[in-house]
């Protein structure tokens, strides 16, 4: 939990790495006092990119070591004790990158950094203004890549009605895309809101329709709301679009589950048992 930002700055930063480096080597190796002084130096610097650098180090050194347990609901009747962080700690180092933003606004690193941490805890809300806040900044078409790397924190977290409103503001601002629509329907479908999850997924398959995981993702929502002649298109489909990210494991245990569909909803056993003898490593279905 320390070193996260440490390690976002150190990646995804291009021009302030020079300025970063001594700083985040010092805290990576938790010699605080040197990093403070080296901070301090940078900070009385004419130059916006050490300035803004000074700044990222003392975020850095604001949460470090101050991370709590949250006790955190969700939106499926669950939840989850994760770290984060909260009170003063988190007021500082949200400051002090704010501080970075205005000196530096297009160092993608401290836009990131601010959006991690209050992802981290649990502040979805404040998320969602950090990110209008940075999209208008750096608005760029390129940019939509960054912000998807964050969908996975909803997921995760079982917030999906926060990852809808997340994925909104990014579909405000970047047009349609059809990553955007499948991520809309997998949410909408985790909080049975079927109509808007069938709809947003035909739409994502409408944009790609080479797509093949969000083909099965369509047939498995067509399956689950008894659509099934739909459902066996999609399936088909999905399974005969063979590129992209199926992978050696992933795609007999999708034909496995095609076969119990075949068996069970379509009474096709022929073609299910012939599915089932090729991809399923554990029998469970009855073919003689």
């Amino acid at each position: 939990m320390k070193k996260i930002l440490i390690i976002l700055f150190c990646m995804f930063s291009s021009h302030s790495v020079s300025a970063d480096k001594d700083w985040m080597a010092l805290l990576q190796n938790n010699q605080i006092e040197e990093a403070t002084k080296l901070c301090k130096s940078l900070e009385t610097s004419a130059d916006p990119v050490d300035k803004a650098s000074a700044y990222k180090c003392y975020a850095n050194l604001a949460i470090m070591g101050k991370d709590v347990i949250i006790v955190e609901g969700n939106d499926v009747g669950g939840g989850m004790l994760r770290g984060g962080y909260r009170g003063k700690p988190l007021e500082q180092a949200l400051i002090y990158l704010n501080k970075a933003i205005v000196l530096t606004p297009k160092d993608e690193s401290i836009h990131q950094g601010r959006m991690h941490i209050l992802l981290e805890s649990g502040l979805y809300q404040k998320a969602l203004e950090a990110l209008k806040d940075s999209i208008n900044v750096i608005n760029s078409k390129e940019h939509l890549e960054l912000w998807l790397n964050y969908t996975p924190y909803y997921f995760n977290a079982g917030q999906h009605k926060a990852g809808i409103e997340f994925t909104k503001v990014l579909k405000d601002k970047f047009g349609e895309d059809h990553r955007l629509h499948a991520n809309l329907g997998a949410f909408y479908s985790m909080i049975n809101e079927d109509r808007d999850a069938i709809d947003n997924m035909e739409k994502a398959i409408k944009i790609n329709p080479s797509s093949p995981l969000n083909t099965w993702n369509l047939a498995r929502l067509y399956d689950y709301t008894g659509k099934l002649d739909k459902a066996d298109l999609m399936y088909e489909k999905a399974l005969s679009l063979k590129a992209g990210p199926f992978d050696t494991d992933l795609e007999p245990r999708m034909n496995c589950l095609y076969s119990e569909f075949l068996f069970k909803k379509r009474n096709n056993k022929t073609k299910a048992c012939a599915y089932h003898k090729e991809f399923c490593k554990v029998e469970s279905l009855v073919c003689n």
